[in-house]
């Protein structure tokens, strides 16, 4: 892959696209959604999957997991949104939005190592190509 490619598909994955939504959701739409997307539990499961996956390579089949990459940016932008929207549950919103971009942080991560792009990323780094 030449670096340019390597560069603005790094762009595409890391800069969420919009998610065609063409409102911003009420107080309400994103409390609910919050208390299912942000849910503990769920959380605690896809670390603990992700960290088996780091560790002996067990695949991540969490329901997170499955999400396509498309949803995970969809819900972190509706919880970027709905701290603007809901400022009483502002943590709530901000505990989901950093959960959902550790996710797509681990995508990243296991896309450069699938593809041994590790070297031509700390080289480009070194010079200064961020």
């Amino acid at each position: 892959m030449k670096p340019k490619t390597l560069i603005l598909c790094l762009i595409l994955f890391i800069v969420p696209r919009a998610t065609g939504q063409e409102h911003a959701p009420t107080a309400a739409q994103c409390q609910a959604d919050v208390a299912v997307w942000g849910d503990s539990s769920l959380e605690t499961e896809y670390n603990e999957a992700q960290t088996t996956f780091v560790n002996s390579g067990t695949p991540n089949k969490t329901d997170v997991a499955k999400l396509g990459w498309d949803e995970v940016t969809a819900r972190q932008n509706e919880m970027i949104t709905c701290v603007k929207v809901d400022r009483e549950n502002f943590a709530k919103y901000l505990d989901a939005m950093r959960f959902y971009h550790s996710v797509m942080a681990d995508r990243l991560f296991n896309f450069v190592t699938r593809h041994n792009l590790w070297s031509q990323l700390k080289s480009e780094d070194a010079q200064g190509k961020r």
